[in-house]
């Protein structure tokens, strides 16, 4: 069995090379959501201290942030306005707290793009950018 450290990075690094650099993943343990890091200046781990402002503690040589269940759409949206992509892992076992390796468990995968429109441009964007050319728009949006 894998400890949760090696399993944690092998969801980490498996999205950040699907989504890029500005992904964090949550690994749900319990009822928490994880992000763990073998050192104190990792990327993962940052984010957690900066954006959502989440201690950072050492937990078996290895360094750990987590808040609890029900705070999932608050740090999820406020990673999301930062411009990440966020992935939750979420155990679907009925028992909480289990040490079974979520690779042997039903492992649900929620991905948040902040972006999802911007890789194809529609008519109605083109549009409004070539009748407004005064206002400014940032990543404008709009639904097909």
């Amino acid at each position: 069995m894998i400890s949760i450290i090696e399993e944690y990075y092998d969801l980490k690094d498996k999205y950040i090379e699907k989504y890029g650099e500005k992904t964090i993943v949550f690994l749900q343990v319990g009822k928490f959501y994880e992000v763990h890091s073998y050192k104190y200046n990792e990327n993962q781990i940052k984010v957690c201290e900066k954006i959502l402002s989440l201690s950072i503690n050492p937990k078996n040589e290895n360094f750990v942030s987590s808040f609890p269940l029900y705070k999932r759409r608050y740090y999820r949206d406020k990673l999301i306005s930062n411009d990440y992509i966020v992935v939750f892992a979420d155990d679907n076992d009925s028992e909480f707290g289990s040490h079974i390796s979520h690779k042997e468990k039903k492992i649900d995968y929620d991905v948040h793009d902040p972006h999802p429109y911007e890789k194809s441009c529609n008519i109605c964007s083109f549009l409004y950018a070539s009748c407004c050319p005064e206002l400014y728009s940032h990543r404008l949006r709009t639904f097909d």
